[in-house]
């Protein structure tokens, strides 16, 4: 091969490449809507929620989500923000991990309830724009708590950014 022709094909090598745009890149906010069913306080509860995220840095999401418990008594809202990470170089299965604070506010005199926790799992994307997954959540109460104080369960996450 000719000194051009390495030249050449050296110049193509190192030109810089645009990456594919994926959900987690920096700039990108998050609208998430959500609803279904939970239990506590000794009640039966439809749960509707809202948040946003926005995306710091790519993979870097900062947010606020809030969720309100519905049909008994008390009535129960939250409002928490969070901070998660996703493992967004990696090609289709993104890992993730999170810490959040959740304030409860619940009503009928009882006192609100502050929490602590953290959550991992993974999401797929499935366009630019689109990912869905799940993982597991570690929440612990740290305000006044004298049982029950700590909680393990799933979680399910599907994500429209822009």
């Amino acid at each position: 091969m000719s000194r051009r022709a390495w030249a050449i094909c050296l110049g193509l090598a190192i030109l810089p490449t645009q990456a594919l745009a994926s959900p987690f890149d920096q700039g990108n906010i998050r609208i998430a809507l959500g609803g279904g069913t939970s239990v506590g306080f000794g009640s039966h509860y439809f749960v509707i929620g809202a948040g946003v995220g926005y995306f710091v840095m790519d993979g870097w999401e900062v947010a606020v989500d809030s969720p309100f418990w519905l049909g008994e008594s008390p009535f129960v809202s939250q409002l928490s923000p969070s901070t998660t990470y996703y493992f967004h170089w990696l090609p289709v299965v993104h890992p993730y991990t999170g810490v959040f604070y959740r304030h409860w506010f619940v009503g009928d005199d009882i006192d609100d309830i502050d929490t602590l926790g953290f959550r991992v799992g993974a999401v797929f994307t499935a366009s630019t724009n689109f990912y869905a997954g799940g993982g597991v959540v570690y929440e612990s109460v740290v305000s006044e708590c004298d049982e029950n104080c700590t909680d393990v369960y799933p979680e399910f996450r599907v994500g429209l950014s822009f």
